[in-house]
């Protein structure tokens, strides 16, 4: 079993640095399939199964996103792309990019080389990394087999179809660096934070849709220290992203910050775990809360919810109409919007209704889609046929090409002679060719 180390790479500082020696060596860095928009999205579902996945190594499963497909030279049958990232990943070592001891630099080796040959794998970390390229495999269209999934909690995404919203959006880079940065800090244990009690039901509104709701309880990703001094609400957790303005207008309220714990089953519109089986395990008192970003603005939404928890309601005030339009600022820069790449319309709404937990209602909108499609088909079938049927017609009452059934002129005196010449045909006129 591999341990968590915190690695010696700032992430959140030189993963520019990182990702330009991956790219300037990749083979495969073109491919709409499995290029770095695929990367992403791998290194997104990685996130998720990392705080379900105890002795997972964060820094080894975001190689391996970076690194699993950048040495493909085909998008199609490619059995040697495993064994040249890794060869990639030595390279990249040795040269300094990122710092590996020997055992979790053979760890991510064999993870690369043996990421495409169906195996599963008892390591935790390998787990994680080659769950999180299988959860992926709905940007092709095909649904992972929880038979080729490693970990209770691969086999649970597939189950519950979240990682199908994680395939189908475009993320940013920053963001997906800052989330191992934070999961890699050796000296804080990670914790689920919600303010305000637990939704009934056990399922949180969708913001801005009244009548949807998550696949469970919305909770914001946090660290605890050990002993119990503080937490800190890591915002830049969130996959999707959030502003300033939305958090106060969120914190107004006053709500009490309590610890949840419970069993990931999906991503919410933000970007932020969604908890199934949530229950609250202890209340955080507010000089104990710290924020991340640490920055100036996001420390004074901060101090506007301890003043409402004071009754301070002309401190919060304050607070809140200090904070104007140009104040505010975001967990990530630059605002990052999810687009969804390579889906239809109807595909983007079936994969977030699946990952908000109403797969039943996009099961039944899919359905409807199919029946109106055949039924689309029936009618232009039937239309071809009577097309088919006039022409034999025509072709049987001027069997040389003529043209005395094909008047030149298109007025509507012509169209309807037309109409009842083949009225005519069709019950043998004199004009029937039977004779012939």
């Amino acid at each position: 079993m591999t341990e968590t180390k915190p690695e010696s790479l700032n992430l959140s500082e030189s993963w520019a640095g990182l990702l330009d020696a991956i790219l300037s060596r990749s083979t495969g860095k073109g491919s709409h399939i499995h290029g770095p928009v695929h990367w992403t999205g791998v290194a997104a579902a990685g996130l998720c199964l990392l705080d379900q996945t105890p002795g997972a190594d964060p820094l080894v499963v975001l190689l391996f996103a970076l690194l699993h497909d950048s040495m493909r030279k085909s998008a199609g049958h490619d059995p040697e792309h495993g064994r040249r990232g890794a060869a990639l990943a030595r390279e990249l070592s040795e040269a300094g990019a990122f710092d590996l001891d020997a055992g979790r630099l053979e760890i991510l080796a064999h993870a690369l080389e043996h990421h495409d040959k169906g195996e599963t794998s008892q390591d935790p970390t390998i787990g994680v990394c080659w769950d999180s390229d299988r959860l992926n495999l709905w940007r092709v269209g095909r649904k992972p087999d929880p038979a080729l999934l490693s970990t209770p909690a691969g086999r649970l995404a597939a189950e519950v179809n979240w990682p199908r919203m994680i395939s189908a959006v475009k993320l940013g880079w920053l963001p997906i660096f800052l989330g191992y940065a934070a999961r890699a800090e050796g000296e804080a244990k990670r914790v689920y934070l919600r303010f305000g009690d637990l939704p009934p039901g056990g399922r949180s509104r969708v913001d801005g849709l009244a009548n949807w709701r998550e696949a469970g309880v919305s909770v914001y990703p946090g660290h605890g220290r050990e002993d119990g001094a503080y937490v800190t609400l890591d915002f830049r957790g969130l996959l999707f992203g959030l502003d300033t303005r939305y958090l106060a207008t969120l914190l107004w309220g006053g709500r009490p910050l309590y610890i949840v714990e419970g069993q990931q089953v999906g991503v919410g519109n933000m970007g932020e775990p969604v908890l199934a089986d949530a229950r609250i395990v202890g209340e955080v008192r507010p000089e104990e809360v710290r924020t991340l970003p640490d920055s100036a603005r996001f420390r004074q939404v901060l101090q506007l919810w301890r003043a409402r928890l004071r009754g301070d309601v002309v401190g919060a005030t304050s607070l809140l109409l200090s904070g104007g339009a140009d104040s505010e600022e975001r967990a990530f820069f630059p605002p990052m919007v999810p687009l969804f790449s390579g889906m239809s319309l109807s595909e983007r709404v079936d994969a977030l209704l699946e990952s908000w937990g109403h797969k039943d209602l996009a099961d039944e909108m899919r359905q409807k889609r199919e029946e109106a499609s055949r039924e689309r088909e029936q009618r232009r079938t039937q239309k071809r046929r009577e097309r088919r049927a006039l022409q034999e017609l025509e072709r049987q009452a001027d069997p040389f090409g003529f043209g005395t059934t094909y008047p030149t002129d298109t007025t509507s005196g012509a169209r309807t002679r037309r109409k009842e010449e083949r009225s005519q045909w069709e019950w043998g006129s004199p004009w029937d060719n039977s004779w012939m």
